[in-house]
């Protein structure tokens, strides 16, 4: 819940910038990558230290770990300030994170980029 939270004060703080720059591609990058480092808006991984495998109920039948949701959310929020193409996010992704890229990542960067748990 409160990676929910963030995921909606973050959206609705980039929201007015990215309109504004929606022209700016590598401007929003650079902020996004900024963003993603340590208690940044778009940190979903630091409050999760530590806790990374616990779990919770996404929804009906659906269970999904803290380091799960933060990848979805990450991805999720990612597209919404203007990121439009999947294999830009996963490089972005190993950029801001400083590692490359897992198949388990991807699965889920893909999955918050399309917003398959809305």
């Amino acid at each position: 819940m409160k990676q929910l939270l963030l995921y909606f004060f973050t959206l609705a703080s980039f929201t007015s910038y990215s309109q504004e720059n929606s022209n700016d591609i590598e401007e929003i990058k650079s902020v996004i990558i900024e963003e993603t480092k340590e208690n940044g808006k778009l940190d979903f991984f630091t409050p999760i230290k530590g806790k990374e495998y616990d779990g919770y109920q996404v929804k009906p039948g659906l269970y999904a770990s803290n380091r799960e949701m933060a990848l979805y959310n990450w991805a999720k929020a990612a597209k919404d300030l203007g990121v439009n193409d999947l294999e830009e996010l996963y490089i972005l992704y190993a950029e801001a994170r400083n590692k490359e890229i897992t198949t388990m990542e991807k699965d889920l960067l893909k999955m918050g980029f399309n917003k398959e748990l809305d």
